[in-house]
């Protein structure tokens, strides 16, 4: 009698936990609430550290095309690294860019060292962002995890212009660097968990 070949299971992806999702919803939210914060209260974050007007828009301006830089510094990668070790990497830049500006003082090496390295981070962030859950999850369930962690990103994105907004008003620029700097630690040790997870879940799929 023929026997019906199966599916091999050996590269089936196990269930992820909800701890794990939590991680991943967290990292991906708090990265968020700092690059869509910035992005409205940028030129006026900067005025703050004694630009002018026409200085800080400058500045400002040329922070999209570092941006497009470091996501066209992802695509040529090819897929040699997945959405964590992109997270892993930019997320290590944004809380160096944040201590520079808060110790620079204001001086126009600070300020373009910050836009460069802000830049790079968060540009490549945003393709981490969307890639991140491809880590964890087959394509069968990308979209129902993207559909779940897509609310609390949506309401993250947009408190965080007017929280940032208020802060720099309100106790200027120093606290919205560190509070920029503590969400940016924050999810830079979440997603660094989240790479020993991603060990763990490649170690499980080839020894089931």
């Amino acid at each position: 009698a023929e026997t019906v070949s199966t599916p091999d299971r050996a590269t089936a992806t196990p269930p992820v936990g909800r701890g794990t999702f939590v991680l991943v919803v967290a990292a991906i939210a708090l990265n968020a609430f700092v690059s869509f914060g910035f992005s409205a209260v940028l030129v006026e974050l900067l005025k703050a550290q004694g630009l002018s007007a026409a200085e800080a828009v400058a500045f400002g301006s040329t922070l999209g095309i570092v941006q497009v830089s470091a996501r066209a510094i992802d695509f040529l990668g090819g897929g040699r690294w997945d959405g964590i070790t992109t997270g892993l990497f930019a997320g290590t830049l944004l809380p160096v860019a944040m201590l520079i500006l808060i110790v620079g003082h204001g001086s126009y090496a600070a300020i373009a060292a910050f836009i460069l390295i802000y830049g790079l981070g968060s540009g490549a962030l945003a393709v981490a962002r969307a890639t991140i859950p491809l880590v964890f999850y087959d394509k069968s369930e990308f979209a129902k995890a993207s559909s779940h962690i897509a609310l609390p990103l949506n309401l993250i994105s947009a408190a965080s212009p007017p929280a940032l907004a208020y802060l720099l008003t309100r106790f200027g620029s120093n606290a919205v660097l560190e509070l920029a700097f503590a969400c940016s630690v924050g999810a830079l040790v979440m997603l660094a968990v989240l790479g020993r997870r991603r060990r763990e879940v490649g170690i499980a799929a080839t020894s089931s």
